[in-house]
């Protein structure tokens, strides 16, 4: 976190270097990759708190600099580090708390279609595959909704509607 913040030559981490050199710093994006790549490292490695503290210090930046596309990136992983390690109930107050403010605020967010996603996840890992299924249907259909229909999250959400299906033996839909 603190590298990314050090890339704005207007933040008090920024080097000599960023503040002679850069004009701009790294986007929400450039944190939420560094967050995501550390995120996998962990989770790869069986390391889930140390997983979800990363998230959380996402978290707490996102917070700080107020970008919704950032909070919705951060709580995304979040979520899914919540489902792994079994915190199904932090993991769904995650995720419907951040939808909810996807849809108080009224505007597109390409992370809904994915959270949704997340919460069908929750769903079959709680072996509810109806209520996974109703969640991953609901992502297709925001996928599809989607400012520039982002095909891979539609393929993605129509594998977990494919994946739900299997579950329910329910082969021929």
């Amino acid at each position: 976190v603190r590298v990314v913040l050090a890339t704005h030559p207007e933040s008090p981490e920024a080097t000599a270097m960023s503040k002679q050199f850069l004009r701009y710093g790294a986007s929400p994006r450039g944190l939420q990759a560094v967050i995501l790549a550390s995120k996998i490292r962990a989770l790869l490695e069986g390391r889930y708190a140390e997983a979800e503290d990363f998230a959380r210090r996402a978290l707490a930046l996102a917070q700080k600099i107020a970008d919704p596309l950032a909070l919705a990136g951060v709580y995304t992983n979040l979520s899914f580090v919540q489902i792994e390690s079994g915190q199904y109930a932090a993991a769904y107050q995650s995720l419907t708390g951040t939808l909810d403010a996807i849809a108080a605020a009224g505007v597109h967010n390409h992370q809904k279609p994915r959270l949704l996603n997340l919460m069908g996840y929750l769903y079959l890992d709680l072996g509810a595959a109806q209520t996974a299924l109703d969640w991953d249907q609901q992502a297709v259909e925001a996928a599809r909704g989607s400012h520039g229909q982002s095909l891979e999250m539609l393929r993605y959400s129509l594998l977990n509607v494919a994946t739900d299906y299997l579950h329910l033996g329910r082969l021929a839909e």
